[in-house]
């Protein structure tokens, strides 16, 4: 499957995350994850983060992640400065709380940036995309071999396991 169709309808078969892995219930799991896209669906009220999850500490599962926000009331990128041509988007804190619109999703990411979000319902998904072992260098590697080694939503991957938040539920 394509990591694009996971924007279009919850993925019910997947296995749930243990409550120790769950990075929308610990959001600190996500640490040195990198933020490669964010996508809008406005048609679906649905915004998309994906994640490499290569660089990352060892607690997740799967090479690629992705959050997918339903029913979104806001999403909102923040730079301080200038970013450079390509950028590695590392994640350095996350926090998940619930609101009065929803859950708040706020990313916090190096170098000074930030993404937020607030949506009704909140989903990750852990999956293995077929992509290499290694992680491009941003400032040496071409645009090419870039997209060939890091996920894209055109990329087929296979969930492992997922977990959700519903308004009313956290």
């Amino acid at each position: 499957m394509l990591i694009q169709e996971f924007l279009s309808e919850p993925m019910e078969g997947v296995p749930a995350i243990g409550p120790d892995s769950d990075p929308l219930r610990s959001p600190w799991l996500l640490q040195e994850c990198q933020v490669l896209d964010v996508r809008i669906d406005a048609l679906r009220s649905t915004a998309a983060v994906l994640l490499e999850q290569r660089a990352a500490f060892d607690y997740l599962r799967g090479n690629t992640g992705i959050i997918v926000m339903r029913g979104i009331r806001s999403v909102d990128w923040k730079i301080a400065g200038s970013p450079g041509a390509l950028t590695a988007w590392a994640v350095v804190g996350a926090t998940v709380a619930a609101g009065s619109e929803g859950f708040e999703v706020s990313i916090g990411l190096s170098p000074n940036a930030r993404l937020a979000g607030t949506a009704e319902t909140i989903e990750y998904y852990a999956m293995d995309a077929n992509i290499g072992l290694i992680i491009p260098d941003y400032l040496e590697a071409s645009n090419s071999e870039i997209r060939s080694t890091v996920a894209t939503w055109e990329s087929a991957a296979v969930p492992i396991e997922r977990s959700s938040l519903r308004s009313g539920q956290y």
